[in-house]
């Protein structure tokens, strides 16, 4: 456990979910974001995800996110990280079959309608720009 007033920080964050990825669940049709993703995606003024797909459009140019079933979005919110877990239903729909949120600490359901809004926005927007 953490110290009091210790935080975990993005770094930390990332590594351990790539080293899960690679050593427990080493799998090609899973794709993890960069923790700092989420917050490029709903920061800079963007109103939803559909507008905030230019923050972070070339992030994901050279990666076929549709090929993938399973996104992984570490996601930072009020100094606590949790992880939304995007299921996809392939490369016909740019909609999410699923998600599911993965938090240590509960919070407000308004909480994960944002995420989803912004998720659900900026997916349908890759599908538009970058679908074959």
């Amino acid at each position: 456990s953490l110290d009091d007033g210790s935080m975990l920080n993005d770094a930390a964050v990332d590594f351990f979910l790539r080293l899960m990825h690679r050593c427990l669940a080493p799998r090609d049709d899973v794709y993890i974001f960069s923790t700092h993703f989420f917050t490029r995606l709903s920061g800079l003024g963007a109103a939803d995800g559909e507008s905030g797909w230019r923050n972070v459009s070339r992030w994901t140019r050279r990666v076929d996110l549709f090929k993938h079933r399973l996104l992984v979005v570490p996601i930072n919110g009020e100094s606590h990280w949790w992880v939304a877990v995007v299921q996809l239903q392939g490369k016909t729909a740019a909609s999410p079959s699923s998600m599911w949120y993965l938090d240590s600490f509960p919070g407000s359901p308004d909480r994960y309608q944002e995420a989803l809004r912004y998720l659900c926005g900026y997916l349908r927007k890759e599908w538009a720009e970058r679908a074959p």
